[in-house]
């Protein structure tokens, strides 16, 4: 396992009064919707932590939410076999989509905002046109209820994800199905997200583990275990660089696409994580849980690489906090060096690397900061260039 980025819970969403099933953010980042078990769509206001909006309609558990990508409508998947449209800034109920033959799990919208596609226990996918709100498909060929439906980035194909143990892909000019995803050993393969490339597919399964297959040729080239119980959630990050995953086992984990290994681990949920999402900067993860909150996460600040000639450059400031870059480097080495003895020799030798960097990383800033803190110690044999540099970002006069 490589070394785990320090996450910091940023804010904590609070006003649900049962579990909260899942969340998605608004196309501009402010805001955040989220769907319950008691029945509500909430939305909030991610800077001031607050809740803006309470719709209620629908008459059992809501299981999902997305938001509309022009950002002015909600949608929202319930055990009341319906499927709800919202009008954001009127805070009303517009559209009411009845179908399925039994719980609705998951509603998602297709990119150009066009189409609504949903999934059901009945063993069905439908979709729906965003105008008429008439049904334009249903398609028929999973074995078991179909838990999650997701539109690739050109929205030229829908996947979805069954409790037959597949992720199967359609094409959506003619609605047939085009591949049939199988390995993984539970049959409740629970969700599944497109990479931002449109090249991969991710799914998750109640065993435990994240599997990841690519698009071109449907096999599998990644099976990412770490998590304890289920996993039920996945969001990739919107470069693509990083894949998150929801759990049973109350952690959202964060992994590493070029070399699929785990880099983060986010712990503060006091019951099952039923939902994780980045924001549309990828400076956040949001996460929605059984403990009825929804939690924010704000990503690892960004150290930038240092070079050979760098290693030992103790003017090195960097743009972040300094409290927050000092611990967050420290730990980062603490981390590393603890998972060294770990892993394989390719990871042992990856871990030490990012060891010695995090460590001199903490160094650096931890000089800096005693410099603008007027250290005599730390100030002595400074150039005058490097003195006048730690007056002009001295925090405090002095």
């Amino acid at each position: 396992m490589a070394g785990t980025a320090a996450w910091v819970l940023e804010k904590e969403l609070r006003g649900h009064t049962a579990s909260v099933t899942g969340c998605a953010w608004s196309p501009d980042g402010s805001k955040l919707v989220s769907a319950s078990g008691d029945k509500t769509v909430r939305v909030w206001d991610v800077g001031d932590a607050r809740e803006v909006a309470k719709l209620d309609g629908h008459t059992h558990v809501v299981n999902a939410c997305a938001w509309s990508p022009d950002g002015a409508r909600v949608a929202s998947s319930s055990s009341d076999m319906t499927m709800r449209v919202w009008d954001v800034g009127e805070r009303r109920e517009v559209a009411k989509l009845k179908g399925h033959g039994g719980t609705a799990y998951s509603c998602e919208w297709s990119h150009d905002g066009t189409k609504l596609a949903t999934a059901s226990c009945d063993r069905t996918v439908r979709v729906w046109d965003d105008d008429s709100w008439s049904e334009v498909a249903k398609l028929d060929g999973h074995a078991g209820e179909v838990n999650w439906c997701a539109w690739s980035p050109d929205g030229t194909q829908l996947a979805t994800a069954s409790d037959d143990r597949t992720v199967r892909v359609w094409n959506t000019n003619s609605w047939s199905e085009v591949a049939k995803l199988e390995g993984h050993e539970s049959i409740f393969v629970i969700s599944c997200a497109w990479s931002p490339d449109g090249t991969k597919i991710a799914s998750t399964s109640l065993v435990g583990t994240v599997r990841v297959w690519e698009a071109n040729t449907w096999s599998e080239v990644a099976k990412l275990e770490g998590h304890t119980d289920g996993v039920v959630s996945c969001s990739w990050s919107p470069d693509g660089t990083k894949l998150a995953s929801a759990s049973r086992d109350t952690t959202v984990r964060v992994w590493e696409v070029d070399a699929w290994l785990e880099v983060g681990k986010l712990e503060g949920h006091t019951g099952s994580v039923l939902s994780c999402v980045w924001s549309p900067d990828g400076k956040r993860l949001a996460s929605a849980s059984h403990d009825q909150t929804v939690c924010v996460w704000l990503a690892p600040a960004v150290m930038p690489a240092l070079t050979d000639g760098e290693i030992n450059n103790t003017n090195y400031i960097p743009d972040s906090s300094l409290e927050a870059f000092v611990a967050q480097a420290s730990a980062q080495a603490r981390q590393w060096a603890e998972s060294a003895a770990e892993g394989s020799a390719r990871e042992l030798a990856a871990a030490n690397t990012r060891t010695k960097v995090a460590n001199t990383r903490a160094e650096v800033a931890n000089t800096h900061k005693r410099r603008l803190e007027g250290d005599p110690e730390a100030l002595q044999g400074c150039s005058l260039e490097e003195l006048r540099q730690v007056g002009r970002c001295r925090l405090t006069p002095g």
